[in-house]
């Protein structure tokens, strides 16, 4: 639960910084996070699909979605 506070929060110079780097070191734990979650999406594609085995399906025109 978020708590709101009536008052600012004045910091000094020094914990403005901290609180940066620590900002900071939270995105990049986000961004490799969502590079790991993309790396092993994109392995599973290349490990399903192999390109000697990719063949070619047809389908009637009234499947196609021409109406």
């Amino acid at each position: 639960m978020v708590v709101s506070h009536p008052e600012e929060i004045q910091l000094t110079p020094e914990q403005r910084r901290r609180l940066g780097a620590v900002y900071q070191l939270i995105l990049t734990w986000r961004r490799e996070k969502d590079n790991q979650t993309a790396s092993q999406d994109n392995q599973s594609v290349h490990a399903t699909t192999s390109p000697d085995k990719l063949e070619t399906v047809a389908c009637p025109p009234d499947l196609r979605g021409l109406t």
